[in-house]
């Protein structure tokens, strides 16, 4: 893996985690102060929605990384070897294309929100809808990566490349 491979893995992973600690205690503090002490804040249900769908995209984008989302292959394993690699690649490229309609419809709909603000933090909603096209370009990212390994993986000999001293 390189370098930046594992910077952005370490980064996904610990994005996922901080924003899960932070709506745990952002929901665990709303409970409190609005049933333990009868003193609501409006801002906790807000902020913990937008952890949420931050924490909901960015999780795909490590299921897609590690290839453990669901798919259904009851046919498709059943199937000789050449139809079930068609089969397999038009799967990939459909996926791939159905993760850059997202990217370029998330950017157009992020961009038309970007001047509306939420009702109580009066943060631009291009930071709750921008979670679309940020994580799909992720995820095509890691996908892309896959393809490559699945179908010119083993054609391609890959040089090592020697490490640079700072």
């Amino acid at each position: 893996m390189s370098r930046q491979d594992s910077f952005l893995t370490s980064l996904e992973d610990q994005l996922c985690k901080w924003l899960m600690a932070a709506m745990t205690l952002i929901v665990f503090f709303g409970v409190v102060l609005r049933y333990g002490l009868n003193y609501p804040l409006g801002w906790t249900d807000e902020a913990a929605k937008i952890c949420f769908t931050w924490i909901v995209f960015l999780g795909g984008v490590i299921g897609v990384r590690r290839g453990i989302h669901i798919s259904i292959n009851v046919v498709v394993k059943y199937l000789p070897l050449a139809p079930r690699k068609v089969l397999n690649a038009v799967g990939d490229l459909s996926i791939g294309l159905l993760l850059a309609v997202i990217i370029f419809y998330g950017i157009h709909l992020a961009a038309m929100t970007s001047r509306v603000k939420t009702p109580i933090l009066e943060i631009s909603l291009v930071f709750i809808y921008g979670a679309a096209p940020v994580t799909a370009s992720l995820m095509l990212y890691h996908h892309l990566k896959h393809m490559y390994k699945t179908y010119l993986g083993s054609c391609c000999v890959q040089v090592e490349q020697p490490e640079l001293e700072s």
